[in-house]
């Protein structure tokens, strides 16, 4: 709608100018359009990334394994061990479903088998980047949760300091346990921490973790307000962490926003969609040299981050002709072993030499890059 203005008349008392109930219209319309704007622009209230379950950088689902941890969607980390198992899968959001706000793409199912022991425990957790985030401060934490049976459901805020920082780590449990049912339902949460007053932050990796607790055993029962061995699934979707004493709507943000901080923990050179390891010369990196005499030669170059990350990646290179780990393959199909040099935050030096006399040596590779928490 076009801006309205006041006909403030040509008469010094205005009486030929607009009447105060017409002027008051005006007003009244562009400070509704100017307001409905504001409502619709993304913010970056929500503390988590990827809490709407949009990038999945690494893969789309994880078999059920007891294996520590590891990520499934971007930034969302599983962790299990006592004999408990647990799995990930994406799950396609049916169109039409109103059990969502924002609409989402997808959601998240985490299968748990619970080892039945008192070291079994299972977790769903995030960590937000800076231990000082909550210190002394209120927030809320709201989110949509359903379970193949009913189940209970812990929550957990763990403050870590990172290196050289203070030690051990100190656990806020959120209880009590939530009673969580077969249909998608909101929950809310209000979170607290104490000032964190007499703690030393480290010099690196510190964080504010918050932890789903899907399963526990004795050894855990303090950290996950009690909550029992269980076995099932459990489904997440538009999560969210706030400071505050209000838990507001689900705000998404932009996929091109959301997937530039979840670069700044995780990228990786091949297209979304393409599982790590696949044979794809799509965003592969390509040393490529012609006219040169017949010899054996090292052919290297420079790859460029998307996004700067917060410090320096793990950076694992992936041939591009059999997705083996840590090689290149060169212009006669053949892996070789792959070197790193200068790797930063925002770039590193890839190098390998070719597998025998060609007058066109060139390598290709694809790539990871970690700097997760």
């Amino acid at each position: 709608m076009a801006q309205q203005h006041i006909n403030l008349g040509t008469q010094s008392d205005g009486k030929d100018g607009d009447t105060n109930r017409i002027a008051w219209g005006k007003a009244e319309s562009n400070f509704n359009e100017i307001y409905g704007s504001a409502l619709s622009a993304p913010s970056f209230r929500n503390l988590l990334i990827n809490g709407n379950f949009d990038i999945w950088q690494r893969a789309t689902s994880l078999p059920s394994a007891v294996i520590g941890q590891r990520y499934c969607a971007d930034r969302w980390l599983t962790q299990s061990g006592g004999g408990s198992a647990n799995s990930v899968a994406q799950q396609l959001v049916t169109l039409g479903d109103t059990s969502f706000s924002s609409n989402p793409r997808y959601y998240t199912r985490v299968g748990v088998t619970s080892g039945g022991t008192t070291g079994s425990y299972a977790t769903l957790s995030q960590k937000i980047e800076g231990a000082q985030r909550l210190s002394g401060r209120q927030a809320m934490l709201s989110f949509l949760c359903r379970t193949d049976v009913p189940k209970k459901l812990g929550i957990e805020i763990e403050v870590q300091y990172g290196s050289s920082g203070s030690s051990p780590n100190d656990s806020f449990p959120q209880g009590p346990l939530l009673d969580i049912g077969t249909v998608f339902r909101r929950y809310v949460v209000p979170i607290t921490v104490p000032a964190l007053t007499g703690k030393t932050i480290g010099s690196g990796n510190d964080s504010t973790a918050l932890h789903f607790w899907l399963d526990s055993g004795a050894t855990y029962a303090a950290r996950s307000s009690g909550l029992p061995y269980q076995s099932g699934w459990f489904e997440f979707a538009e999560v969210q962490f706030e400071l505050g004493a209000i838990a507001t709507a689900f705000d998404p943000r932009p996929a091109v926003q959301e997937l530039a901080l979840c670069q700044r923990y995780f990228e990786r050179s091949y297209d979304l969609g393409v599982a790590t390891g696949t044979r794809n010369a799509n965003g592969s990196v390509v040393a490529y040299m012609t006219g040169v005499p017949a010899a054996q030669y090292k052919v290297g170059s420079m790859a460029y981050f998307k996004t700067t990350k917060r410090a320096t990646p793990l950076v694992t290179p992936y041939g591009y002709a059999t997705g083996t780990p840590g090689m290149m393959t060169d212009g006669s199909g053949i892996d070789t072993s792959a070197s790193l040099s200068v790797v930063g935050t925002g770039s590193f030096y890839i190098f390998a030499s070719t597998s025998g006399s060609t007058t066109t040596p060139n390598t290709s590779a694809h790539w990871t890059a970690d700097a997760e928490l």
